[in-house]
């Protein structure tokens, strides 16, 4: 039950943590991925295979938009992800859902002692 719960989490907040994250600067994808992992504890073993997904499913509803860039070295074409105002209003409905949850885990544990 608890990897059950953990794995909801996660799937749950991890379009929140991605939208957060492009509100600060544009990412490529690896780049997003060694960030996300490197400034969380529950998403430090975040695959490829779980990040670009939830790239593209944002990307097909209008939250980031994606453009092509040649690499540092001009070796290759690397995919930028970036936020769009509908991606800024969808973050900020996100977020407002996540303070009325922790207000209402708060108030309900609370309860329960």
């Amino acid at each position: 039950m608890i990897d059950e719960f953990d794995k909801q989490i996660k799937r749950g907040m991890l379009d929140v943590i991605i939208l957060n994250m492009l509100m600060k600067k544009s990412y490529y994808g690896y780049e997003l991925l060694l960030e996300i992992r490197s400034c969380s504890t529950i998403f430090k073993s975040l695959k490829e295979g779980t990040l670009y997904p939830r790239l593209y499913k944002l990307s097909d509803r209008h939250y980031l938009t994606c453009q092509r860039e040649l690499s540092d070295d001009k070796s290759r074409l690397k995919k930028v992800y970036s936020i769009t105002e509908d991606g800024r209003n969808q973050l900020e409905q996100l977020l407002n859902i996540w303070d009325h949850f922790i207000e209402d885990m708060t108030r309900i544990l609370e309860r329960g002692n």
